[in-house]
C-alpha cells in the first residue's frame, strides 16, 4: 500500500505539472511593449538635428566655449593706441599687459517644411567677459546676441550678416573683428532680404539693412570758423574744434544687393550698396543765432555706395583648404570698406595727409569756401586667405 500510495503521489504530481503547463499554454501571451523612443532623429537638415516630441519641427542645439589670453592690446584683440587712449599710454598705472577674454555662446536651428518650404529661425546668445572692466569685483558676465532671424520662400528677415558680405573673413579664420574689413559676420545686423534662386548655382538677392550696421562715425561738422584745408593740415584737429556726430537719424535703409555664382569648386560674387549721407544742421551760418538748430540750416543729402567682388576656390588635391579674397570700394560708405571701432584712419586730400575719425562725410561753415556741402570720404580694402585642414578639427 506504501508503494502503491507513493506512485499515486508521484502521479498526481506530475498531472499537476502537466495541467499547470498546458493552462499556461492556453493563455494568451502578452506582447513586449516597443521600446520608447523619447527623441526622435530628423535627418532632413542634416546631423544633429531632432523632432520636436508632438511636432514635425526639427531643432539643433549647438554652442562653444571660447577663451583667449593677448598682450600689448586693449581687450577684444584691438590694438594698444588704435582707439584707446589710456591703454596707448604705455604707463604702468594706465596699461594692461595681458588681457582675457572668455565668452560661452548657445545656438538654436528650427526648422518646419511647409508647403512653401522650409520654414527656418535661427538664435544665437551669448555671454562674455573682457579684463579689466568685465571682470570687475561685483559685475557680472555681458550678454549679446548677432544673429535671430527668420527665413521662408526665399526671404530672410532679422538679425543676420549683411549681404554686401560676399566673402567672410570671419569664423574660423580670425578671433576677432578685421579692421580691414567691413565684414558683418562677427555682430550681424537688422535686415530685410529676398533671394531669388535661378537655377545652375546662380542666385540674387535685394536687402534693405539698417544704415547703422555699417555706419562707423557718421558725417561731422569741423565746426566754427575751421575751413576744409585746415581740418586736413592740423589746425582743426579730431580732438580740437570738432563738433559732436552731427548725422542723422535712420532714415532710409541701406539698398544692398547681390549676384552670386556657387558650384562645386567654390563661389564667386559681385555686391553693390547704397548709403544715404545726410548731415545734421550747421554749428555755424550766417544768421543762426543758436547752433546746430533747425534755424541754421543744413548740408543737402547725398549719396553714397559700395562695390564688391568676392571668391572663394576649394583647392584642388587638398580635401577641406580653401582659398578667398574680396576687394570692396566705398565712397560716402566708408563702413563696407573697414570694420566699426577701428579707430583713427588716414585722411588723403592732395598732397596732405591727416589722422581722423573715419566719417562718410565732412562739412563745416557755409560761409567758408565749400564748407557748406557734403565732402564724401572714400576707402578701400582687400583681404585674402589660405586655409589649410590639418585634422578634422584642426584647421
Amino acid at each position: 500500500m506504501r508503494v502503491l500510495s507513493g506512485r499515486l503521489l508521484l502521479g498526481s504530481a506530475a498531472s499537476l505539472a502537466m495541467m499547470s503547463v498546458a493552462s499556461a499554454a492556453d493563455l494568451p501571451m502578452a506582447a513586449k511593449a516597443p521600446a520608447v523612443q523619447y527623441v526622435k532623429i530628423c535627418t532632413l537638415y542634416g546631423a544633429g538635428f531632432y523632432y520636436i516630441p508632438g511636432t514635425d519641427t526639427c531643432l539643433k542645439i549647438g554652442g562653444y566655449i571660447r577663451t583667449q589670453v593677448e598682450s600689448n592690446s586693449a581687450g577684444g584683440g584691438i590694438a594698444v593706441g588704435s582707439n584707446n587712449s589710456s591703454q596707448g599710454r604705455q604707463t604702468r598705472t594706465d596699461t594692461n599687459d595681458i588681457q582675457y577674454r572668455n565668452r560661452a555662446v548657445v545656438t538654436f536651428d528650427a526648422r518646419t517644411q511647409g508647403e512653401y518650404g522650409t520654414l527656418r529661425s535661427y538664435y544665437v546668445v551669448g555671454w562674455e567677459a573682457t579684463t579689466p572692466t568685465g571682470t570687475a569685483a561685483g559685475t557680472t558676465a555681458n550678454a549679446y546676441w548677432d544673429r535671430a532671424f527668420i527665413q521662408f520662400a526665399g526671404f530672410t528677415v532679422g538679425k543676420a550678416q549683411s549681404f554686401f558680405d560676399i566673402y567672410t573673413f570671419g569664423g574660423s579664420r580670425s578671433y576677432l573683428n578685421v579692421r580691414t574689413s567691413g565684414d558683418t559676420g562677427a555682430s550681424g545686423l537688422m535686415l530685410w532680404a529676398y533671394t531669388a534662386q535661378f537655377g545652375g548655382g546662380f542666385s540674387a538677392t535685394l536687402s534693405l539693412e539698417d544704415p547703422r550696421g555699417h555706419n562707423l562715425a557718421g558725417v561731422i561738422d569741423i565746426n566754427s570758423g575751421a575751413t576744409l584745408e585746415n581740418f586736413f593740415t592740423g589746425a582743426a584737429s579730431r580732438d580740437n574744434g570738432l563738433a559732436n556726430n552731427l548725422g542723422t537719424g535712420f532714415q532710409v535703409p541701406d539698398i544692398v544687393g547681390n549676384l552670386r555664382y556657387d558650384q562645386r569648386w567654390g563661389f564667386i560674387g559681385v555686391s553693390a550698396a547704397l548709403h544715404q549721407v545726410a548731415g545734421g544742421y550747421y554749428t555755424a551760418a550766417a544768421g543762426c543765432a543758436f547752433a546746430n538748430t533747425t534755424a541754421c540750416g543744413h548740408p543737402e543729402d547725398e549719396w553714397g555706395y559700395a562695390l564688391g567682388i568676392g571668391a572663394q576656390l576649394n583647392v584642388p588635391g587638398m580635401p577641406g583648404d580653401t582659398v578667398g579674397a574680396m576687394f570692396r570700394y566705398s565712397k560716402g560708405a566708408v563702413g563696407y570698406s573697414i570694420s566699426a571701432g577701428a579707430g583713427g584712419w588716414l585722411l588723403v586730400s592732395g598732397n596732405t595727409v591727416g589722422v581722423a575719425g573715419a566719417y562718410d562725410a565732412i562739412f563745416g561753415n557755409p560761409s567758408n569756401p565749400g564748407g557748406g556741402k557734403l565732402h564724401l570720404t572714400e576707402a578701400w580694402s582687400a583681404n585674402a586667405h589660405y586655409e589649410h585642414v590639418w585634422t578634422p578639427t584642426l584647421k
